[in-house]
């Protein structure tokens, strides 16, 4: 008697498979959230980086650091309703 064996896969064999690949890609992801963190960690540092030398540019032509304003009519009506 000749024992026929289809070729294929297992229900075992796919859900193991699929259990690699969940796992694989849930390190992949977590990884991939910590790079953001630092990506945006690291911009953050770079534009108080630029602003601290727009000031210091400022202080060289004018001899003083801006003013700080932080309040007034003028100051609170300049700016769109939706940018304050």
């Amino acid at each position: 008697m000749k024992i026929i064996r289809s070729k294929g896969f297992t229900l075992i064999e796919l859900l193991v498979v699929i259990s690699i690949i969940a796992l694989l890609s849930s390190v992949v992801l977590s990884s991939l959230n910590s790079a953001r963190s630092k990506s945006r960690d690291a911009r953050r540092i770079q534009d108080v980086r630029q602003i601290k030398t727009a000031m210091e540019l400022y202080k060289l032509d004018n001899g003083k650091y801006p003013r700080i304003i932080t309040s007034g009519p003028d100051y609170n009506s300049s700016y769109p309703a939706n940018c304050l």
